[in-house]
């Protein structure tokens, strides 16, 4: 069960958790980046890992004279890797929404006022916008185009199907949006510190499976850093980013990640459920056999068609396939 020391009475409208896990030049990049919103109804919490940065002392002196300054940043601790860090910001968040930010990447100023914007106008689950990869330094910027930022998503949409239609084909990136907290902690969900470094994608995913309606903001306002060209052109083709520099036996650790999934939704006992889960997994397993090393890639296909055709059929997938790609062309 999470457990949080704040409650719900509270006059900050966005809590944004900033988990500072790895050394990054880029620190004070993301940093400026958000303090620009001059917001007194935002608050920015910094939460530095001790177990895995060595410079922990120096980072956190930079972080005090920020704080110093902002009295909106709020500096907390954490011990056990960056889904510990993030579970240790879900649980102190005072606001009504909650959003993240990777260390290396950096938001449009205008992003999170836009985000908060859409999300109070209706009382939205879930807000997004779409993102900028960048390789190298800030100057080569490029948006991703498959993020579903038109309608129905622009004008908001309560409609099951096409929830289901964005969750199965946009990219997993809990970065580029807020989720109301209330249905965060109704659900329970948080991080799974043993999926690690894959948590993303079950919080990001079981997140969605509780959202009942949600709205984009059609832009891209946020700036994900790229570190190599390998990086760059292997992010076009799958649906995340997490495994996107990985080729050897750890990406198997996705089969544990569904697995995770399953037994939770199982639990739910909701056919609308699992039958997006199968869309995501197909494209998972399809992105990840593309890059997976040779020396493991019969294995992970054989794994991957179990965990496929473990709950449903592959008639029942392929008619899934069909609807969702109906969908594509409304």
């Amino acid at each position: 069960m999470m457990k949080t020391s704040k409650n719900f009475l509270s006059d900050i409208d966005l809590s944004v958790i900033l988990p500072i896990c790895h050394i990054t030049n880029n620190l004070s990049r993301c940093i400026h980046s958000l303090l620009i919103w001059n917001s007194a109804h935002v608050e920015f919490l910094f939460v530095l890992d001790r177990s895995l940065i060595s410079h922990k002392i120096q980072i956190e002196k930079q972080l005090k004279k920020y704080q110093a300054q902002d009295k909106r940043i709020r500096i907390l601790y954490s011990e056990g890797g960056c889904a510990c860090a993030k579970n240790k910001g879900l649980c102190e968040a005072s606001g009504t929404y909650i959003g993240f930010v990777n260390s290396d990447d950096f938001v449009d100023p205008s992003m999170f006022e836009k985000l908060l914007t859409q999300a109070l106008c209706d009382k939205y689950d879930y807000a997004y916008t779409g993102y900028q990869t960048i390789l190298g330094d800030a100057t080569h910027k490029k948006p991703v185009q498959s993020d579903l930022l038109d309608t129905p998503y622009s004008l908001g949409t309560r409609d099951l199907d096409y929830i289901c239609h964005y969750i199965a084909n946009a990219q997993p990136a809990i970065w580029q949006g807020i989720y109301k907290k209330s249905l965060l902690y109704k659900n329970n969900i948080s991080f799974q510190e043993y999926l690690a470094p894959y948590a993303d994608l079950p919080f990001h995913l079981e997140a969605l499976f509780a959202v009942r309606s949600m709205i984009c903001v059609p832009e891209h306002l946020y700036f994900h850093q790229i570190h190599s060209t390998c990086e760059s052109q292997k992010s076009k083709k799958g649906i995340g980013k997490q495994h996107s520099t990985t080729s050897d036996d750890r990406l198997f650790t996705y089969f544990c990640v569904f697995d995770y999934l399953d037994r939770k939704l199982f639990t739910m006992n909701s056919q609308r459920k699992t039958d997006c889960l199968q869309l995501v997994k197909v494209a998972t397993h399809r992105s990840i056999c593309r890059q997976i090393a040779p020396v493991w890639r019969h294995e992970y296909k054989k794994r991957a068609k179990n965990d496929l055709y473990n709950n449903i059929s592959y008639i029942q997938t392929i008619c899934l396939l069909l609807k969702d790609c109906l969908l594509r062309v409304q």
